[in-house]
């Protein structure tokens, strides 16, 4: 929550300005789609050309500012604006003007945010202005795994919030119900990711009291990948959290999970 009550009115959205978050799952976006989303209290255009590539524009047109989301459509590589069918290629420039156009050239393109296609999600750059992204999220989802299943909440909270909770041991027990928890190590902060390991038992019928290694791997504060392994039953489960922040104060959580059984690799049970 909040460190204090948030004010009526305006205010502005508590978060830098810069960060890569997931706008949606990227099985949304077919070959051909074009869909809005709400990313930092602005809208950004999602579309996907024809041969597949993935782009992240803000929404208007440097033509006549017409919304890129409310009719644009693809045509084959371009995106073609709605209005004057003014048609923009994957890198922002103007690949054709509409029909009968004889003014001025358009000087300025569409305005991209770096992007890439990553654990299911598609996350982009909010931020100044650069042609690539600054650092990548690694692939962490198990190909092994079953394949991943996706919810999406809308949270009163703030993409830090989320964040915090894996340092918060007190939290697993008050919410999560474990009734042991504890850190093996210190935590790794190293530039924009962040590492936590964590130990948990709780009791669960049939199997008794069951000990589960979790370890957390945070990036930015847009993306979460904990793998949670319980060796007395073969279990591990593959988890990944996208906070995206919409308005002020409020997210979509985008929250996927696979499991994945193996042969129990416990030898004493007491050990796990």
């Amino acid at each position: 929550m909040p460190a204090r009550p948030i004010p009526r009115g305006r205010h502005r959205f508590p978060i830098r300005k810069a960060g890569s978050c997931s706008p949606p799952q990227s099985s949304e976006i077919r070959p051909g789609t074009v869909t809005t989303k709400r990313l930092m209290g602005e809208d950004v255009v999602l579309y996907r050309t024809r041969s597949g590539r993935i782009r992240v524009v803000r929404p208007y047109c440097p033509h006549l500012g017409a919304h890129l989301g409310c009719g644009g459509r693809v045509d084959d590589e371009d995106i073609v604006c709605p209005f004057h069918h003014f048609a923009f290629d994957p890198d922002g420039n103007v690949a054709r003007t509409g029909p009968g156009y004889t003014g001025k050239p358009v000087r300025e393109g569409l305005t991209i945010l770096p992007s890439e296609e990553v654990n299911g999600g598609v996350f982009a750059w909010s931020g100044p202005s650069q042609p690539t992204l600054p650092w990548n999220i690694p692939q962490l989802l198990n190909p092994r795994s079953s394949r991943s299943k996706f919810v999406v909440v809308d949270v009163h909270s703030h993409p830090q919030e989320i964040c915090e909770n894996t340092v918060d041991i007190g939290h697993t027990r008050a919410l999560h119900g474990f009734s042991d928890a504890w850190m093996p190590r210190p935590p790794i902060a190293d530039k924009h990711s962040y590492s936590v390991a964590l130990q948990l038992s709780r009791r669960f019928p049939p199997f008794g009291s069951l000990k589960a290694d979790v370890e957390v791997n945070l990036y930015g504060l847009g993306f979460l990948h904990v793998l949670l392994r319980v060796p007395r039953i073969g279990l591990e489960m593959d988890a990944v959290l996208a906070p995206r922040p919409v308005d002020p104060w409020r997210l979509h959580l985008t929250v996927g999970v696979g499991v994945l059984f193996t042969p129990p690799s416990c030898i004493d049970p007491q050990d796990c």
